[in-house]
């Protein structure tokens, strides 16, 4: 379900929200793997060869594991997002300040389903202050994105070996990028 509205409040603004719920799952996901890969948080039996006996490798049972009705991975369920645009003419030139912000809920970014592979819900907001000279080509912004600073889960990781590790994504980030069309 997506909720999406745009608008311009007074002149030389612009207005975008948007509101999204998603409710996504597997309708059926299974993994058979013998240890040391065994340790996926979902419901496990032993798997069942043709011959209907308990299937053995290098000594180690086979295990079923059913991830069935498991969320889709970086799927949050709930998304929000805002962003304003404000155009202030000084003289030859534009001025836009731009503002958006962003919430998403939790979601997992790994088929393990291990708790450190959830990733909590958060907030991203992204700040832009664009110069462009009227009827010109160039423009030059000053960006910060990432206001809050917080460093989320981007990508979780893990090895048969059990380390756990994780990507983090990038913390506030600051600078100045010139456009030009042409």
């Amino acid at each position: 379900i997506d909720l999406y509205i745009s608008s311009k409040i007074f002149e030389n603004n612009k207005f975008n929200f948007g509101l999204s719920y998603l409710d996504s799952y597997y309708n059926s996901l299974n993994f058979i793997t013998a240890p040391p890969r065994n340790n996926i948080n979902c419901p496990k039996s032993n798997f069942v060869d043709g011959n209907g006996r308990n299937a053995v490798v290098s000594g180690q049972l086979v295990l079923n594991f059913d991830c069935s009705g498991k969320p889709l991975l970086f799927s949050p369920k709930w998304t929000f997002n805002f962003k304003i645009d404000q155009s202030i003419h000084l003289g030859a030139l534009d001025l836009t300040i731009s503002g958006r912000t962003s919430w998403r809920s939790s979601q997992y970014g790994a088929l393990d389903y291990l708790e450190f592979q959830r990733i909590p819900d958060y907030w991203t907001t992204d700040l832009a202050f664009t110069f462009k000279k009227r009827n010109g080509n160039f423009a030059l912004t000053a960006f910060l994105h990432n206001l809050e600073n917080k460093r989320k889960i981007a990508r979780p990781l893990s090895s048969p070996l059990g380390f756990a590790t994780v990507i983090y994504s990038a913390p506030k980030l600051y600078g100045i990028s010139l456009a030009s069309t042409f």
